[in-house]
């Protein structure tokens, strides 16, 4: 089976579907704008890139202006290559690509704010949406929230397979330590609530003076000055470590450091670092929006809580926080939940099952 793939050769999702979907003996070309960093793919996967070979950290007017370049070799690797599925990762961009060369069969992965941002900005930007949705034969999404809003949009047939977690790499690893960590990892923006997580976590520092309490920021983003300022503002800069950006293969190592797991997000489709911290036993506090509810099970892997509202948030961290038996039983059932319902391997198998019965359908 040979499939090309139109992604961002730099997200940290098509490196973990790439890999994986190679490793199950599927010939794969991934074709990006972006140049792929080195020691993401193993050398036996073609990997294609502009000439100009674009950098992660490039302005968006660069990358805009290169997807008609992209188009074209998006259509001399199908002439090339000969591959049996293209699939494309990203409703807008990518997916704008994966319409215009017209290869049946075709798939986009809607991922998140594809579909939930980028329709809202203009009248234009959702016939674009329109467009690529319906000129393809399958649409996968990651979540029944997701799911329902491409429904808005497209009639085209859809199914879910959700990011699952490698549970070999995300694990609990055996610590002591007398310090109770709150934490997350997202990037600092504020769609992500960082500022209410932060304002969450002065009122359980100021409700448990005799507790040593801390709060881990994992990840980069343009407003972690403005977080940092807050967390003197507050005065609890002392409490609060600013990690910032840690490869993906790393996380395990911090999610591992927390003991309560956070995030407040405004937006999200799915949830991977919840069910990724669910799976080092990290029970979660979350915002009751998007895909999070899906991979929390309420009061008993986690609580949910109202968008913007450092104080019910902090009340759900303090429940966790006085009461061991009770974070020792969420973490429990944690880990049991991510093996019952999120195994990356039975996604990535999911997603083979899915290019085999494309094929099928497309052969006579």
């Amino acid at each position: 089976m040979k499939v090309l793939i139109l992604a961002d050769a730099t997200s940290a999702h098509t490196i973990r579907w790439v890999n994986s979907i190679h490793a199950k003996g599927v010939e794969i070309v991934l074709v990006s704008i972006l140049q792929p960093r080195d020691g993401d793919y193993p050398a036996t996967i073609p990997v294609k890139w502009l000439g100009l070979k674009i950098l992660p950290d490039s302005s968006a007017t660069i990358l805009k202006m290169n997807y008609l370049r992209l188009y074209h070799l998006a259509k001399s690797a199908i002439k090339s290559f000969k591959p049996d599925v293209v699939h494309a990762y990203y409703a807008s961009s990518y997916g704008l690509i994966a319409a215009l060369v017209r290869f049946n069969p075709t798939i986009i992965s809607v991922w998140g704010s594809d579909i939930f941002e980028f329709p809202e900005r203009s009248f234009l930007t959702r016939l674009i949406l329109k467009y690529n949705l319906s000129r393809v034969q399958l649409l996968q999404c990651p979540s029944k929230v997701t799911l329902n809003r491409i429904k808005e949009y497209s009639n085209t047939k859809s199914v879910i397979i959700p990011f699952g977690i490698d549970t070999a790499l995300f694990k609990p690893q055996k610590t002591v330590k007398e310090t109770i960590v709150i934490g997350t990892v997202k990037w600092m923006k504020e769609i992500y609530g960082i500022s209410v997580l932060i304002k969450a976590f002065k009122i359980v520092k100021d409700s448990f003076p005799e507790k040593d309490l801390k709060l881990l920021l994992v990840g980069s983003g343009s407003q972690m000055q403005e977080y940092q300022d807050l967390s003197r503002e507050l005065g609890i800069a002392e409490y609060v470590d600013f990690a910032g950006f840690v490869p993906h293969s790393e996380t395990p190592d911090y999610f591992n450091r927390m003991d309560i797991f956070v995030a407040l997000s405004f937006s999200e489709s799915f949830g991977v670092a919840v069910l990724e911290a669910a799976a080092c036993g990290i029970p979660s506090v979350v915002s009751r929006v998007g895909g999070l509810p899906e991979v929390v099970m309420e009061n008993a892997t986690g609580f949910l809580v109202e968008p913007g509202n450092p104080q019910m948030a902090a009340d759900a961290i303090s429940k966790l926080v006085r009461d061991a038996q009770l974070l020792s039983k969420f973490s429990k059932n944690a880990i049991r939940f991510v093996e019952q319902n999120f195994i990356w391997d039975h996604n990535v198998e999911s997603q083979i099952g899915v290019y085999q019965e494309l094929i099928a359908e497309r052969k006579p």
